[in-house]
């Protein structure tokens, strides 16, 4: 995992009763690594004496880890230290993270495979070889010339030909759409190769990182409940971003090439219904020089209770040309399915044709169920009414949601809470 701009705070691994940090910090392409349990003091400190240093990437973890990766790491780079007192390193952050990594103690719970260094294995290199020799034949030359031929040709048959059965029907008309036909072939192989290649790559990846099924492999029929949404467990829900994301949808700092990822869970109809886990964006590599971006990243991933990794060997929308982030909540997908089985929300889901069919003449409750079934924030994980008020409804929904609104999803609930019984 490579982070290639600075950061006042890590991506995730935060968590509550752990002690200590590990810091990396920068000054140019020279690293320092150091422990310390009150983070902000210390990087307070910094700032008096250097002001051009930068957090690159800061741990929790306990006191015993902290000093046992720091002595591992010194160890390991004590031929590259530099400065008057040997305290810093002539190595890039990327490189010493990578290395805390390694050392940090495997917990499936805090930290998911995402959250270390991700091999490539040897079928996604050779998947990735062919890949590129796709995408470098179609951006060539010549595979824009034929790209560009295909549409002419189309263009002169339609306006020659087209519209008019006797000339479409002569041998001159029948000849030009031989030619299409077998250039069209051509083109549609080479565009079938790359998403084949781009397909494979995001399951390849979805297996190393234990992510589910890209959106490609989610069965037909299944019912996708929406976007990856907040993780309440871990979220700052007084923030921006939460308001935002609940209220209106979040544009994530460098999100481009979207794919999501999904696990699947069986509602009462025996169908499935898809829940996405995670999300990748493959933005172009420039992008991730902008160290502003990066502060961004930080900043959302935290306030959201999410995980922000990157993986840029994996990338397969433009390989070499762009990276690869990783978006994940906190809480592991086994908790989190965990929620959604027992949520007044699935319940919704899967009796939503009855309940619409119940509603008729009452557009209030129609819209409220429409509105939840649609609703990928709602917190699964709320048993108590009250709390839920408090906590989504009024804390994000006060001045937009009538009490008559609040009224129905409340007749909703006590008909959840009776299924309960």
């Amino acid at each position: 995992m490579n982070f290639r701009g600075p950061q006042r705070a890590a991506f995730g691994d935060n968590v509550a009763d752990m002690a200590s940090h590990i810091y990396i910090i920068q000054d140019g392409r020279n690293s320092k690594i150091g422990i310390t349990s009150d983070l902000k003091k210390r990087i307070d400190s910094y700032k008096t004496h250097n002001p051009n240093f930068l957090l690159f990437r800061a741990f929790e973890t306990n006191a015993a880890n902290a000093k046992r990766i720091e002595r591992a790491i010194i160890a390991a780079f004590k031929d590259e230290a530099v400065g008057e007192g040997k305290e810093w390193f002539a190595v890039a952050p990327e490189t010493v993270e990578r290395c805390v990594l390694a050392f940090m103690p495997a917990d499936a719970e805090a930290h998911p495979p995402s959250a270390h260094e991700i091999p490539l294995t040897g079928e996604a290199r050779r998947t990735l070889s062919g890949l590129r020799a796709a995408l470098d034949t179609a951006g060539s030359v010549a595979g824009n010339d034929e790209a560009h031929r295909l549409w002419k040709l189309r263009l002169d048959w339609n306006e020659r030909f087209g519209g008019d059965p006797a000339k479409a029907g002569s041998a001159g008309a029948k000849k030009a759409k031989a030619e299409i036909a077998e250039l069209d072939a051509m083109v549609s192989a080479r565009g079938d190769a790359i998403r084949a290649g781009k397909n494979r790559l995001a399951e390849l990846f979805a297996d190393a990182a234990r992510l589910g099924l890209p959106s490609h492999r989610v069965p037909e029929g299944a019912v996708r409940t929406g976007d990856l949404g907040v993780d309440w467990q871990h979220c700052d829900p007084a923030s921006d971003s939460v308001r935002k994301i609940v209220r209106e949808g979040l544009r994530l700092p460098l999100d481009d090439h979207t794919k999501r990822h999904y696990h699947l869970s069986r509602l009462a109809s025996n169908s499935w219904a898809a829940i996405c886990t995670a999300r990748v964006s493959q933005p172009w590599l420039p992008q991730f020089d902008d160290a502003e971006a990066w502060e961004r990243m930080a900043s959302v991933a935290k306030d959201l209770g999410w995980i922000c990794s990157t993986h840029d060997d994996w990338s397969w929308h433009d390989p070499g040309r762009t990276g690869l982030i990783l978006w994940q909540p906190k809480t592991p997908v086994r908790t989190q399915l965990e929620q959604w089985d027992g949520s007044f929300r699935k319940w919704v889901v899967e009796r939503r044709k009855a309940l619409l069919m119940e509603a008729k003449g009452h557009k209030d409750f129609a819209k409220v169920i429409d509105d939840l079934a649609g609703d990928e924030m709602f917190p699964l994980a709320v048993r108590d009414w009250d709390e839920l008020v408090e906590t989504y409804f009024d804390r994000y929904w006060e001045l937009d949601m009538p009490e008559r609104f609040k009224a129905a999803y409340r007749v909703l609930w006590e008909k959840w809470v009776g299924c309960l019984v």
